[in-house]
């Protein structure tokens, strides 16, 4: 028995879509059977001893549930609309003297949206979100309503939180996916915005927390407004205090960090969804920037023995592992692109923050639920999980047959404007056998995992 224990945090996200659920139960099955193709310093890593320990805190990630009913083709995994976690042991075959223990933290992407809150007031708060909408066209077109009231001689409590409610739903339906505060779009609770008419999205939402709404006002309210100013500024430290701050508690317990992007998502979604996941990495990034100043001389290994020898804890993340996901989406002879199309949406990012050659880009499909057919004319066969008709677009049940469906071509480089409809990507309902000592065929885990353990 070994009698040393290495303990990592790793914390899973990314942007909206991008098959975080699905991934990490993938992974953990992977873990489980021993059935990941691992290189460590040119030794090939095995698995054994592997158990579940329950854990330490938040939500346990349902991960023989989840299997259970893809397995068998019930339901189609619902969206993460709250942290969870997944902790397990096992021990490796490079590491004769040690354990190793992971525990997997699963956050919403959507949560970064709020990262302009931590460290910052209420003003600070609404200089920044002010900005952001002002400064893109089609973010103050879609705010038109809210900017308006802003502006007026007499605004009103209703009327503001009301108008800028319609410009966050008029938001999400435009792909874009910074929504700040991020519980319109996920709420405490764990529910999920939906609808196809802003009306319909703003049905019982809050921006904020329930009855503590708030909206981002211009500095010169705290004189001419200061009763709605006082309001907005309360409840804002309240949803701070309630939905943010233990939630970046979690985050910065992490030593590693994995963002998934799904590249065939911000095709389909036009050039709106492709800023605003620049944007929201940036976010991320200027947050956890802060954490890496502490000691910027010194390796991560340094700091992090100096502060063990204090008794402190490390509070940053040490590297970031962005992924490009579902690639079974994608025609084979058009996945070699998909790397290139990560690296250039992310890295330029990175390379201007405190993360430069701290970051890695992978892909991966994390169930291969699809097989390329026709090279010259791409099509994938597999399960749709919905398809376009006469009628908008209908939903289609993992107990259907497969369909061959035709998919567009990737480009080499990111177009200069798109709208969306020029790539009509699907998802695909994910095949997972139900055989439990049988994991989904996968391609990239044994990297990231390889990622994930190095160092």
């Amino acid at each position: 028995m070994k009698h040393r224990t290495t303990s990592r945090r790793i914390g899973i996200t990314g942007s909206a879509h991008s098959g975080k659920t699905v991934f990490l139960m993938s992974l953990i099955t992977c873990l489980q059977t021993n059935k990941l193709d691992m290189m460590i310093k040119n030794s090939r890593v095995k698995i054994s001893k592997y158990k579940r320990l329950p854990a330490k805190g938040g939500k346990e990630f349902e991960y023989d549930k989840l299997r259970s009913h893809l397995a068998q083709q019930k339901k189609w995994p619902e969206k993460t609309t709250d942290s969870f976690s997944y902790r397990c042991r096992f021990d490796r075959s490079d590491c004769w003297h040690s354990a190793t223990e992971i525990e997997f933290f699963d956050f919403p992407g959507e949560r970064v949206a709020d990262f302009t809150m931590i460290g910052s007031d209420f003003k600070q708060w609404s200089e920044r979100m002010l900005e952001i909408i002002r400064n893109d066209l089609n973010k103050s077109g879609l705010c038109s309503r809210f900017l308006a009231a802003l502006e007026s001689a007499a605004p009103t409590d209703a009327e503001l939180i009301g108008s800028y409610k319609e410009g966050l739903a008029q938001m999400i339906l435009a792909c874009h996916p910074l929504i700040s505060p991020s519980a319109f779009l996920i709420d405490a609770g764990g529910t999920v915005a939906k609808g196809l008419t802003p009306e319909e999205v703003v049905e019982g939402r809050w921006s904020g927390l329930e009855n503590a709404e708030f909206s981002p006002l211009p500095p010169d309210y705290q004189s001419k407004h200061p009763e709605i100013y006082a309001v907005h500024a309360a409840n804002y430290k309240r949803y701070q205090r309630e939905l943010v701050k233990p939630f970046t508690r979690n985050l910065l317990s992490c030593h590693k960090l994995v963002f998934l992007i799904d590249i065939a998502d911000v095709l389909g979604s036009g050039h709106h969804k492709y800023n605003d996941t620049r944007l929201l990495i940036s976010e991320l990034l200027n947050y956890l920037d802060g954490g890496m100043h502490l000691l910027p001389k010194i390796s991560r290994t340094v700091r992090n023995l100096f502060l063990m020898s204090i008794g402190a804890k490390s509070r940053w993340i040490g590297s970031i592992i962005f992924v490009a996901s579902k690639a079974d989406k994608i025609h084979e002879s058009d996945r070699d692109k998909l790397l290139p199309l990560l690296e250039d949406l992310a890295d330029p990012i990175v390379n201007n923050s405190q993360y430069s050659g701290l970051a890695k880009y992978m892909t991966c499909m994390s169930v291969e639920s699809t097989e390329s057919l026709h090279a010259d004319s791409p099509m994938l066969k597999g399960r749709p999980l919905w398809i376009a008709d006469g009628d908008g677009v209908r939903k289609l049940p993992p107990t259907d047959p497969d369909q061959q469906v035709s998919v567009p071509r990737v480009p080499d480089q990111w177009p200069d404007a798109w709208n969306g409809t020029e790539y009509p990507f699907v998802d695909f309902h994910p095949i997972v056998p139900a055989t439990h000592g049988n994991p989904p065929k996968e391609k990239g885990l044994g990297d990231i995992m390889t990622s994930i353990l190095a160092d």
